[in-house]
C-alpha cells in the first residue's frame, strides 16, 4: 500500500503581514512590526498600549510567551522592525499602486 502524503499547506501571506493581537493589517507608520527578544512579532500600536497598561518598568512582557523584552527609555520604536515584513509590505504596496489605474465612473 502506498501513503499519499499531503504537502504542507503554507500560510496566505496576509496571514504574516497582520499583528496576532489586534488582528490589523502592519504598515510603516503607528503598526510597524517590531521584534520581541524572543522574536515574536507585535504591532507597535499593540506594544505602545501593552507599555502603557504595565506596571511602569522597562519591560514588555510578551503577550504570547511572557518572555520580557527591555524597552529602553519607555520607547517601543527602538525595537527592531520586521524587516522582511517591511520589505513585503512595501512591494505589496508598490504593486498595489502601480497595478491601480483610475477608474472613472459613469452613469
Amino acid at each position: 500500500m502506498s501513503c499519499t502524503h499531503a504537502e504542507p499547506e503554507e500560510k496566505p501571506a496576509s496571514d504574516e503581514l497582520e499583528c496576532k493581537i489586534c488582528y490589523q493589517r502592519y504598515n510603516a507608520h503607528n503598526r510597524k512590526p517590531k521584534i520581541l527578544d524572543c522574536l515574536h512579532r507585535v504591532c507597535a500600536r499593540c506594544l505602545n498600549k501593552i507599555l502603557d497598561i504595565g506596571d511602569g518598568s522597562q519591560f514588555i512582557s510578551c503577550p504570547f510567551c511572557r518572555h520580557e523584552t527591555e524597552v529602553t527609555e519607555y520607547e517601543v520604536a527602538g525595537l527592531p522592525d520586521d524587516s522582511n515584513i517591511m520589505s513585503k509590505l512595501a512591494t505589496r504596496d508598490k504593486s498595489w499602486s502601480s497595478d491601480s489605474k483610475e477608474v472613472v465612473l459613469t452613469p
